[in-house]
């Protein structure tokens, strides 16, 4: 165990030191304190305090020794009330100037080994005596609380103030007094010289001062001059009359009534512009305007800012710049379509839900075989129904997985749904085209078998003979021809 290399005053000491000069009063010692929990690691010991001691053990001071440069209060570290060993982790002082209070002005703990151990109290009163060392430049002004007080008869008070007094009576002060005299002159003159040398340097640094105040006013002075040249200039007597692309400097030029050449691409009225051109020059080459035409804003009929740039001695074109009527335009054509759009999902449909009923409704609906009233079909179906109004104009189209499209739509007023109507694909038209084909094929086989029949009757109703004998002889049906040939 080891004590004594730790040992500092604590931060709060220093200031109790520092008020004891100040206010002329001495520092008094109370009493020591130990913990047997080991102090914070990440905490300096100077900056430890009373709060950092745990389990706190505290003694009062039995003795104080002063030395030429040293005080050393004592305290008997006894174990009465002990029901387990405690070991000493930190040794700390307690101490207060005049009213305040006590706080820790001293510190030091164990650096090496096994810290000492208190053992617990049995039948045997056990203590240790630990006195802390502190290096001062002036013991005098430290003084202790010392218990326990001790107590003389009056007789021996009595005697001891007589000795006191007669020694009092006897010291000859007049040596002192001229050491201090001598003391006190010595310490004017050196107050002095440090007055005077305060002085000096107070009278470098206001030069020095001086000179840096004036190099940064000039400095300043120089930034602003140059700021002021980078800076936009209103050009009042500079109108833009002839062409754009001649304005590359830095500034704010007027337009009153020109058109000068490449302007924006857009139909100019007869009055010309009005308003401003800004141009920012870059470095060589590069350069940037902004176009307020405040006449077209004023009358609406045109946009009102524009703006370009050059880089590499090259005009771009002329690009619209977005006002917040733009910006309320858009956001009012983008909101119409979305509450006029048949496209957005609008939900999905259930068992006995009634087609009919959406007729104040828009947008897609999908249902996965349900049973629908005054669906197209008399079947359950994946399908897709779009219904879409358009200027009072009601319509419902329905898709289905197996290829079925109908629509309809409502008319009158108040309006009713007109019937269903079946869409033809190309299933329908392949179909169609299929029944034609066949059609004609058996028109043409029917034609064929008529022109047949045709010939057999014709050639059962006329018979040739060589002779007038065989055919007048030739028993025939009534109306068959009879020829001969010639």
């Amino acid at each position: 165990m080891e004590y004594n290399k730790n040992k500092l005053i604590t931060d709060d000491g220093v200031n109790l030191v520092s008020q004891s000069l100040q206010e002329g009063q001495k520092v008094t010692f109370d009493a020591m304190i130990i913990t047997d929990t080991p102090l914070p690691s990440d905490r300096q010991l100077s900056a430890m305090t009373v709060d950092n001691f745990k389990n706190v053990r505290k003694y009062p001071i039995t003795n104080l020794k002063k030395g030429n440069n040293s005080v050393q209060p004592e305290a008997k570290l006894d174990n009465n009330g002990l029901t387990t060993d405690y070991p000493i982790h930190a040794i700390g002082l307690l101490a207060h100037v005049g009213e305040s209070n006590s706080t820790l002005f001293g510190i030091t703990q164990n650096s090496e080994g096994t810290p000492a151990i208190i053992t617990k109290q049995s039948q045997t009163p056990y203590f240790i005596t630990y006195d802390m060392a502190i290096t001062v430049t002036n013991p005098d002004n430290y003084t202790a609380t010392i218990t326990p007080a001790g107590y003389v008869d009056q007789t021996t008070f009595d005697e001891e103030i007589g000795k006191i007094q007669t020694s009092i009576k006897n010291i000859d002060l007049s040596d002192a007094v001229k050491k201090a005299n001598n003391y006190t002159n010595s310490v004017k003159d050196d107050l002095q010289h440090n007055i005077d040398t305060t002085n000096q340097r107070v009278d470098t640094v206001h030069d020095q001062l001086g000179g840096d105040i004036a190099s940064a006013k000039s400095e300043l002075s120089g930034q602003i001059g140059e700021l002021s040249d980078k800076s936009l200039k209103f050009f009042s007597d500079k109108f833009v009359v002839n062409d754009f692309n001649n304005y590359d400097q830095t500034g704010i030029y007027p337009i009153s009534g020109s058109t000068p050449n490449n302007h924006p691409n857009e139909e100019v009225p007869s009055w010309g512009y009005y308003g401003f051109l800004q141009v920012k020059n870059y470095s060589s080459g590069n350069a940037y305007q902004e176009l307020y035409d405040l006449s077209g804003y004023n009358s609406g009929f045109r946009h009102p800012m524009f703006y370009r740039y050059r880089d590499v001695g090259n005009w771009h074109e002329w690009q619209t710049i977005a006002t917040t009527d733009d910006t309320d335009k858009l956001s009012d054509k983008i909101n119409d379509l979305s509450n006029n759009n048949p496209s957005i999902f609008a939900g999905w449909l259930q068992d006995g839900d009634d087609l009919f009923d959406l007729m104040e409704k828009e947008g897609t609906f999908f249902d996965f075989n349900k049973q629908l009233k005054n669906s197209p079909v008399n079947y359950t179906v994946w399908s897709k129904i779009i219904v879409d109004k358009n200027n009072g104009f009601t319509s419902m189209t329905w898709y289905d997985s197996s290829g079925n499209i109908f629509y309809i739509n409502a008319t009158g007023w108040p309006k009713n749904w007109n019937s269903w109507q079946r869409i033809v694909n190309n299933n329908d038209i392949a179909a169609l085209s299929d029944r034609i084909d066949k059609a004609q094929e058996q028109i043409g086989s029917d034609i064929r078998d008529a022109e047949q029949r045709a010939k057999d009757d014709a050639n059962k109703k006329i018979q040739f003979f060589n002779n007038e004998t065989d055919a007048h002889n030739a028993n025939l049906p009534a109306g068959t021809l009879k020829i001969v040939r010639g």
